[in-house]
């Protein structure tokens, strides 16, 4: 039988709370080993326990899908829609963001600046059928 295994990993607020969201169940589904996640202060420890197999491919799990979003483009972690408008609770300009999407300004005028040319220009309003319409619908609590 593999002998019982127990590795702990230091990660971010920002990492635990994408962990909690959802992959640190599904990698103790994948793998049978156990995930346990204990806030710090400086942000959480995360211990895999298991056999000594599956406690390695749990780790290297858990290693590739919170160095994803730290190697992601802007484009591949999207940006949070609240921060967009003006109400995200969780972060400030020049974070990183909150697990929404990213906090970027600069990103956000230049999507709305691209939205907004996609437009009619005002003399050929009266031309145009149809207008663009940006609506936004949020099923996550705020």
């Amino acid at each position: 039988a593999d002998e019982e295994a127990k590795e702990t990993v230091q990660v971010s607020k920002k990492q635990a709370l994408q962990l909690i969201a959802g992959p640190a169940g599904k990698i103790e589904q994948r793998t049978s080993a156990q995930v346990l996640i204990e806030h710090t202060a400086k942000g959480a420890d995360v211990t895999v326990k298991g056999s000594k197999k599956n406690v390695a491919k749990a780790l290297t799990m858990l290693k590739v899908l919170v160095g994803f979003k730290e190697a992601a483009s802007p484009e591949e972690r999207g940006l949070c829609h609240w921060f967009a408008c003006g109400f995200c609770r969780d972060g400030q300009e020049g974070e990183d963001g909150c697990e929404a999407g990213l906090h970027c300004s600069k990103i956000i005028s230049e999507t709305q600046a691209n939205w907004l040319s996609k437009a009619p220009k005002q003399d050929e309003v009266s031309k145009v059928k149809a207008r663009p319409l940006l609506l936004v619908v949020s099923c996550g609590g705020a």
